[in-house]
Formats: C-alpha cells, sequence, structure tokens
C-alpha cells in the first residue's frame, strides 16, 4: 500500500471518487477542504482512481506548483502539507530522530529538545 494525494476538480463528486476509493480497497488518510484527500492504496486503487473524471491528479510524489488551488485554503495548506513530507529534508530529518522507532515509554527512548 502507497499514500497517494487526491486533488478533486472544483466541481468533482467527491461522494463519487470515495465510493470507488472504497470499492478498490483503498481508504482516506486525511481530507483538506473540498478538493484534497490524501489515500493509501496499491496500484489498481491509483489506476482506477486516474481515470476518473472528478480527479484532476493522483500524486505520489511533489504536487507541482500550477496545480495548487486557488480558493481553497484548506487544500492548498494539505498540498502543501504533503510536498514538504515528499522532501529529501525532511525525509533525512525524520529519519535522524532521536528515540526514531521506540515508543515514547521507552526507557531509551530520548525525548528531543
Amino acid at each position: 500500500m502507497e499514500e497517494m494525494l487526491l486533488l478533486l476538480r472544483e466541481d468533482g463528486d467527491a461522494s463519487h471518487v470515495l465510493n470507488t476509493l472504497h470499492g478498490r480497497g483503498g481508504r482516506v488518510l486525511q481530507r483538506y477542504g473540498r478538493n484534497v484527500i490524501v489515500i493509501e492504496g496499491d496500484e489498481r486503487v491509483k489506476s482506477t482512481l486516474a481515470d476518473t473524471s472528478d480527479i484532476i491528479g493522483v500524486y505520489t510524489s511533489e504536487v507541482p506548483e500550477g496545480q495548487m488551488p486557488t480558493n481553497d485554503f484548506s487544500g492548498s495548506l494539505g498540498i502543501s502539507a504533503w510536498n514538504l513530507r515528499q522532501s529529501e529534508n525532511y525525509a533525512r530529518t525524520k529519519a535522524n530522530r532521536p528515540g526514531q522507532g521506540l515508543s515514547w515509554g521507552d526507557p531509551a527512548f530520548e525525548r528531543e529538545g
């Protein structure tokens, strides 16, 4: 399973997209505004949704700057967060966090700061 960001058209039918997603075994992880949904799914989910007319794009990496919704602040914020998580710097920082992989209650866990 892979995380993907769906960018719906302004007039896209979110109900139809979500029914298609769930029918193919995918699941919603996060929703930002009306037009941005972060999902988890396999290649079958990805290809099915990419062919859906309600969707502008299905992204597994950074969303291009020109695709940002202009009248959906929550959606733009969600895409900005998604793009940050796709960056090399984010991955490197996350991989080198103190206590990475340990539960917070583990005696070896070292708090940040």
